[in-house]
């Protein structure tokens, strides 16, 4: 498997909260010369863009069969080319204020490009979603530096229906269950996966609640949003979990003996898997 290379870069006070850091990753290196390296279109002009690359559950790149690294075209439905992707506050992504979203582009490469967002919302989501097939989903971008630019690098999952299906499977749950949802990647200050590391929330004690009563978790192994063990207590090697949240809103935290990170004020979405990052925990 391609190796999956998370850098955290940015810092603190994200929708009021506790420190965070925006998410990067590496390019592929199974399609060299192709895949490598940022879209052509993560430029900004009178905003800031978000720029990154979509993840396969289990860490893989989605990219189509052949990548060309040019832009999807209409028709072609195959890999990444199923996604649309857009961008828009994280407030609104919370509300369903679908109107704010900016439409954004993606490369048979799966690399996206959301062209400049107002750069004085720091706080912003980028939704994906499709016709069929892939389950919609946000990447939460924490914590955007205030001016015109590019937040570059940012690791987002794009997760098929059927995994949504296959990780309810695994923990002998109603499909419903993992339809909407956080999933969460945990890392420590040097940037790396933690193990070891329960989800809490409201400052309260790990969740010890069975699947399917909020607020629930449930942990991943060695690869990011893999596959849910039924018997873990807390994160694998991958340092990623499935947290099963309330309406809102609530802190969403890592727990360690000793050491808690924290994320407030933030709310679950019907029906949309939103993948976000805690550092320093």
């Amino acid at each position: 498997m391609a190796c999956l290379l998370l850098l955290l870069g940015g810092c603190a006070q994200v929708l009021g909260l506790d420190k965070t850091k925006l998410g990067e990753t590496d390019a592929g290196t199974d399609a060299p010369g192709v895949c490598d390296g940022e879209p052509v279109a993560c430029t900004s002009s009178t905003g800031r863009s978000a720029c990154g690359q979509v993840f396969a559950t289990g860490g893989e790149p989605l990219r189509v069969a052949a990548p060309t690294g040019e832009a999807c075209v209409a028709g072609n439905v195959e890999g990444p080319c199923a996604l649309q992707v857009a961008g828009l506050p994280a407030q609104a992504l919370f509300e369903g204020a679908a109107e704010k979203a900016i439409a954004g582009s993606i490369d048979d490469c799966g690399r996206f490009v959301v062209p400049d967002l107002d750069s004085t919302v720091i706080d912003i989501a980028v939704t994906f979603n499709a016709l069929s097939g892939f389950q919609p989903s946000a990447r939460l971008v924490l914590n955007r530096p205030a001016e015109v630019g590019e937040d570059r690098g940012l690791a987002a999952f794009a997760v098929l229906q059927s995994t949504t299906v296959e990780w309810a499977t695994q923990l002998a749950i109603p499909p419903d269950n993992t339809t909407g949802g956080y999933l969460v990647q945990y890392t420590s200050t040097n940037l790396t996966p933690v193990a070891g590391e329960a989800v809490a929330v409201d400052s309260g004690s790990p969740l010890t609640n069975p699947p399917g009563t909020i607020p629930w978790a449930a942990y991943f192994g060695a690869e990011p949003f893999g596959t849910l063990d039924p018997a873990a207590m807390a994160t694998g090697e991958s340092g990623t979990a499935f947290a099963g949240m309330p309406a809102g809103p609530f802190s969403l935290e890592g727990f360690r003996m000793g050491r808690r990170c924290k994320l407030e004020n933030l709310r679950s979405v019907s029906n949309v898997l939103i993948h976000i990052v805690e550092e320093g925990c």
